[in-house]
Formats: C-alpha cells, structure tokens, sequence
C-alpha cells in the first residue's frame, strides 16, 4: 500500500502530552476544582481547535462540506466527552450549555467562508473566534437549549 505509514511512524506527540496532562489531571485533581474558569477556557479553546482540525482533515479526504461539519462537530466534542468520562464526571455535551451547537456554526461559518473564496487563515481565525464567542456568552449570560418535557 503505498502512501499508508505504520501507526508506529506516525507523530505521538499527542498521544505523549495528552498521557502527561491526563496523569497530572488524576495527581492534581483537589487543586484543580479550583480552577473550574481556566477549565472553561480551556475546553472552549479546544472546542474550538479541534472542530476546525476535524473539518480541514474530512475536506482533505474529499468529502463534502456537510461531512466535514459533522465531523468537525464529532471531533471537537469528543476529546471533551472523553475528559470528562475520565474524571467521572457528566459530559458538558449533556448539561444544557451550549456546546455543540458553538461547533456546528464555527463548521458553517467555516464553509460559507471559503465557499467566499476567503483566506483560509482568515476563514480559520474567524471561525475559532466565533466558536469561542458563542460558548462565552452563552455562558455568561446563561442561555442554554430547550428542554423538552414530557406531557405526563
């Protein structure tokens, strides 16, 4: 098979610092309740990163846009899922924040800019900067999903 590297050849710097920060995580974890804000922030940032790095991976496979917005969705909530199942606690995804939803729009901002024929580091930022803005202020000013109750 040519072009296909062996998982060995493959770059694990990711896999490294995610192992640190998952052990220091589960050494430090009393010290870190108090930094329930720095977490925040650092879960929107990742949010953030990890859609985009989802969508710009499924377009460069070739698949279509809607694919890569799932897929930007999928790939920047999982690593939170994830997080959170290992320090065993609820996924954000399945409090009432926003969360998703802030994926979703960065993925359609994202294509709505290059189908602009924006920069693509202009269509990167901006899109960061929007997932970022939407989780902030949701937050801040408390907006979440609706809920749907059950009529009994």
């Amino acid at each position: 098979m040519l072009g296909v590297r062996p998982f060995w050849t493959t770059d694990i710097r990711y896999l490294l610092v995610t192992t640190v920060a998952l052990l220091l995580t589960i050494v430090l974890r009393k010290r870190m309740k108090k930094l329930d804000n720095a977490w925040f922030v650092f879960d929107t940032l990742g949010l953030a990163f990890f859609t985009i790095a989802g969508m710009q991976k499924t377009l460069s496979l070739g698949h279509p846009f809607w694919v890569a917005i799932i897929m930007g969705c999928i790939t920047g909530v999982a690593g939170g899922v994830i997080r959170d199942v290992l320090l065993n606690n609820v996924p954000v995804i399945f409090h009432k924040e926003i969360y998703a939803i802030a994926s979703v729009a960065g993925g359609v901002l994202y294509w709505m800019l290059l189908a602009l024929n924006c920069n693509i580091t202009f269509t990167v930022i901006a899109t960061f900067l929007l997932i970022i803005l939407i989780r902030f202020v949701a937050v801040y000013y408390h907006i979440q999903l609706p809920v749907l109750h059950d009529e009994e």
